[in-house]
């Protein structure tokens, strides 16, 4: 059975227009909505805050107690807190999260996590957006046994 991602266009419309706006810096936003069995629907992207300091072009940040404040937002609006979604403002990136975006959702508790190249098409001011949806998921331990 395969899992969908559903949302509505308004919702979908107002994130990719927050995201180009902090183009070409990378975006950030929290998911809220319900999960079923075969789909997570997304009635809500919320803007977090992050640590502006520590965010440039190619990496963003925020506090793990940013995430427990979403949980209890979202809990206060009977929604559910999925996870987050956030951008790779550059056709250099691909729409596959790093090694750190997956270890950092795992542990985080997310259950949905989106990662959207963002970047304009050359010469025009035109974007391009491409997005994918992923389980995150934790390092898997690799040992080597001594053979006796």
């Amino acid at each position: 059975m395969a899992i969908r991602v559903v949302t509505s266009e308004s919702a979908w419309s107002g994130f990719v227009r927050r995201a180009k706006r902090d183009f070409p810096n990378e975006h950030a936003e929290a998911l809220w909505g319900e999960e079923t069995v075969d789909s997570f629907r997304i009635t809500d992207f919320v803007r977090m805050k992050v640590n502006k300091d520590k965010c440039n072009g190619s990496t963003i940040d925020y506090e793990d107690a940013e995430l427990k404040r979403q949980r209890w937002l979202a809990q206060q609006a009977d929604k559910v807190f999925l996870g987050t979604i956030h951008t790779h403002p550059s056709s250099n990136y691909d729409t596959a999260p790093s090694e750190v975006d997956h270890h950092e959702g795992a542990k985080d508790g997310e259950k949905l996590m989106g990662v959207v190249v963002i970047y304009k098409k050359k010469d025009s001011n035109r974007f391009v957006v491409q997005t994918n949806w992923w389980f995150p998921q934790s390092k898997i331990a690799f040992e080597v046994l001594k053979e006796e």
